[in-house]
């Protein structure tokens, strides 16, 4: 018996059945992409804003440890994140924040901040796949 004649197949009509597409399901990869990073979006944001704060810290010379902590994290998030919606150099910027952080101090709330400002500005364009 083949798989398409077995009863068990044919008991359950509704399990094998393809879902309704209506207007607003994603009909390409793209659009799926593109619907997956609207709801990234505010993670990103998030994520960004953290590291943001963690800059200002450092600015003021008042930058905890935890709070270093969060924003390495952050920046690998957002590194391995953006690179795969295809923000590439958002990507690199946030691994290169990733890093400042990872060593050892002194860091520079400068280089922080351009890097800060360069991954916005990547984040600028279209989503395009």
């Amino acid at each position: 018996m083949t798989p398409t004649q077995s009863p068990a197949i044919h008991a359950y009509p509704e399990v094998h059945a393809y879902p309704e597409v209506d207007s607003d399901t994603p009909t390409s990869s793209l659009e799926i992409l593109r619907a997956v990073w609207e709801r990234q979006q505010i993670h990103v944001e998030e994520r960004i804003e953290l590291i943001e704060r963690t800059a200002l810290a450092l600015r003021q010379d008042c930058l905890s440890g935890e709070l270093r902590s969060e924003a390495q994290r952050a920046a690998h998030m957002l590194s391995g994140s953006l690179g795969m919606f295809g923000f590439s150099e958002a990507s690199r910027a946030a691994h290169i924040i990733e890093a400042e952080l990872t060593h050892a101090p002194p860091w520079d709330a400068t280089v922080l901040e351009a890097l800060l400002a360069g991954l916005r500005d990547d984040l600028r364009e279209p989503l395009n796949a």
